[in-house]
This record gives C-alpha cells, structure tokens and sequence, in this order.
C-alpha cells in the first residue's frame, strides 16, 4: 500500500491523518454500527492458499507494491 503520510511520500500531513483516524474510531465506536451485519472473524478457520495469494498478488497489487512489497513503485509514478 502506498504511503500516506507526507514525511513517508504520501500527500496527507499528520493532521489530515488525525483526522481520518479520529473519525474511523468515531464511527467503530457507535453502538450497533452494523446495522445487524454479522462480520467475517478476524482469524481463519483454515489456512490459506499461498499459491493462489501469490497470482491475486502478481494481478492486483503489484504493479502498487512491487514484486518483492517494496512499495516504492507508486512513489516512483507520482
């Protein structure tokens, strides 16, 4: 994932990233914010498939982080 803060080569100050923070935990914080959904867990019930991580990977988040997770692909585009 690319960087967001400006001193990491993202375009948000530290305060625009307060903010962002600020107003996820607000929301995660409300009662029922759900709305009655029942969210995956957090942890597998199986282990996962590193084969098919890797060609999901090679498709989609590569040409953002790299081959190796770099990240500095996205950097060099901007």
């Amino acid at each position: 994932m690319p960087a967001f803060a400006e001193s990491a080569g993202g375009m948000l100050t530290d305060k625009q990233i307060d903010v962002i923070v600020r107003g996820i935990r607000d929301a995660g914080a409300k009662p029922d914010v759900l709305g009655g959904a029942d969210p995956p867990p957090y942890s597998a019930s199986e282990p996962g498939d590193t084969l098919r991580g890797s060609k999901v990977y090679a498709a989609y988040c590569s040409s953002v982080m790299g081959m190796e997770a770099e990240g500095d692909s996205m950097r060099a585009r901007l």
